[in-house]
């Protein structure tokens, strides 16, 4: 049992294979993880999991999304993946060979952001267009507010769309490498490298934080009362949380596992990392 305060109290950890886990979501009935060489597990209680058959040995998925009908999931060489149940996918035909490190869905319009400045679209999960993003940055993560995209990457890059077609540069403040952002009802909030920590209102203007950590911070979840972003270094593990996306407290852990993904279901707070680790709270 691991200490861990906020999101669900105490926490159980699992290990599931010595792979990297890197992306993690919750459909309202299960959870779904993904992961290197096409990896995908399943739970219903986030304590035990299904190992699904693997989509692609030799693709790394990264993100993946519940859409309310359909998990999709982006990674490696362009790769797109769709499935209604987490256990049957099947691949979806890309125009590019970029790999995809995010996905979000805004109830009209599916975006996907990877590398060197990709950006597609998609109004089902099998359709999919490419979009003039305006940098050639790579894109790490990307979050719907209800109102617009906002699409971060390297560098401290940060786009904003109303649409996911029409793409925005704005200025971050910051030129550290951001790798997730959330919305969390009122605030945006993006992650990166060195504990970096930027909050806006709008994805608009933007205020530089830090979470008072050295460890790359790689995922970010809003859990109703608090922020929970996860990440670290080559030996270490890192949790940190906020009431406001300004004031960040470590959480005590004794692993070194990187922790990649987070997601909050409504009742807990479930975390994965390299090595095949998952962290659920109680």
């Amino acid at each position: 049992l691991l200490l861990f305060s906020g999101c669900g109290g105490g926490k159980t950890e699992t290990v599931l294979l010595p792979i990297s886990f890197n992306g993690v979501t919750w459909s309202g009935t299960q959870f779904v993880v993904v992961g290197a060489s096409g990896s995908i597990f399943t739970s219903t209680d986030g304590t035990s999991w299904t190992q699904q058959a693997s989509v692609d040995s030799d693709c790394t998925l990264q993100g993946v999304i519940w859409s309310g009908t359909q998990f999709v999931t982006v990674g490696s060489s362009g790769k797109i993946y769709t499935s209604p149940d987490g256990r049957s996918w099947t691949v979806r035909v890309t125009n590019t060979l970029e790999p995809l490190y995010s996905v979000a869905w805004s109830g009209t319009e599916y975006v996907a952001v990877g590398f060197y400045g990709t950006i597609l679209t998609s109004p089902d999960g099998i359709n999919w267009t490419s979009r003039i993003s305006g940098t050639s940055d790579v894109l790490q993560g990307v979050a719907w507010s209800g109102t617009q995209f906002v699409a971060v990457g390297r560098s401290g890059a940060i786009l904003t769309s109303p649409d996911g077609v029409t793409w925005t540069k704005r200025t971050s403040g910051s030129a550290t490498n951001l790798n997730a952002v959330i919305w969390s009802g009122s605030n945006f909030v993006a992650v990166g490298n060195n504990g970096t920590v930027l909050a806006s209102t709008d994805g608009v203007s933007w205020t530089v934080r830090n979470a008072g950590i050295a460890d790359s911070l790689l995922g970010v979840a809003w859990c109703g009362t608090e922020y929970v972003a996860v990440g670290g270094s080559g030996n270490s593990s890192a949790i940190v949380s906020s009431p406001d996306g300004i004031t960040w407290t470590r959480q005590p852990l004794d692993k070194t596992n990187v922790l990649a993904a987070v997601v909050w279901s409504g009742t807990k707070t479930v975390v994965v990392g390299w090595g095949g680790i998952i962290l659920t709270s109680q």
